[in-house]
């Protein structure tokens, strides 16, 4: 007698074997993100930094005396976000390793392997950082004004409850994200924590400085393009209404002729150059090899 075997097998089950989902990918970014010291740290100094810089700043106009203090109270705006200019580079070191920490480890093999879509890839870490470093922009403002109240004259005292204060407050909030982002966008590019950190601080530090000294020899078109320097630009988001920008800005210098951005014009401009960065490094990592 023969006996006949069937070579048919039966189907793998599908069941459990879920897709890597955008929020799979969001849930798995922030775990990441929040499991890694360097997170911890660059967070930790960019809260002591604004804190720290606008007690010091306070402190030194609490000598102003109250009659030649009073009508300027859009100094003081400009006290609780003056660290800033510190936290700006915290915030980028941290954006730039997000993705070249991968990348020098080897571990962007494997996220890419789980994730084959890149680009959602990016979009998860991306949306991620901006979401941390937004909200500890405003913490880090809303300490800064908490701790310099004491110290700031009546006349330049900040009403927390102003419509104005707390454009100034997201205005911090939303600079502060589009730095990390630009410094995201840069590592994307070029891989190399060191070259993606080097990259962004020289856009957002030492390009101003460079114009401010051509400002100075009195070179038009210096002084027709440095409002929309990304750095420049950015910072208009922290500016009160009709006041001027704040201290990096050399307009406030009495450059004469320059352009005066309104601060969502300001923030359009810098979004502008983040989005093209961010363009430029997805389509690389499409392209190249992980």
């Amino acid at each position: 007698m023969t006996t006949t075997v069937s070579d048919r097998s039966p189907a793998p089950s599908s069941a459990g074997t879920g897709g890597v989902t955008f929020p799979r990918l969001l849930r798995s970014e922030w775990l990441k993100l929040i499991t890694l010291r360097s997170t911890w740290w660059s967070l930790g100094i960019t809260v002591l930094a604004m804190m720290g810089l606008a007690a010091i700043f306070a402190a030194s106009i609490s000598f102003i005396p109250e009659d030649e203090a009073t009508g300027i109270s859009e100094l003081g705006a400009q006290v609780i976000t003056f660290g800033y200019y510190f936290a700006q580079v915290t915030v980028a070191v941290l954006g730039a390793l997000v993705i070249t920490g991968e990348y020098s480890t080897g571990m962007i093999r494997s996220t890419m392997t789980a994730a084959p879509h890149r680009i959602t890839v990016l979009a998860a870490k991306a949306l991620v950082l901006a979401i941390v470093v937004f909200v500890i922009g405003i913490l880090a403002t809303l300490l800064s004004w908490v701790i310099t109240m004491p110290l700031l004259p009546d006349g330049m005292s900040v009403d927390i409850a102003a419509g104005e204060t707390w454009e100034v407050i997201l205005g911090a909030g939303v600079y502060l994200t589009l730095v990390a982002l630009m410094a995201f966008g840069l590592g994307t590019i070029v891989r190399s924590s060191a070259g993606a950190i080097a990259a962004v601080l020289g856009i957002v530090l030492i390009l101003p400085i460079i114009f401010t000294v051509l400002l100075g020899t009195g070179q038009d078109w210096a002084i027709d393009l440095y409002p929309y320097l990304p750095s420049a630009a950015g910072e208009r988001l922290m500016a009160t209404s009709g006041g001027d920008a704040m201290a990096t800005d050399p307009a406030a210098g009495g450059f004469a002729g320059m352009t005066q951005l309104d601060p969502w014009v300001g923030g359009l401009v810098m979004l502008g150059y983040v989005a093209v960065i961010g363009l430029i490094g997805a389509v690389l990592v499409r392209r190249r090899d992980v």
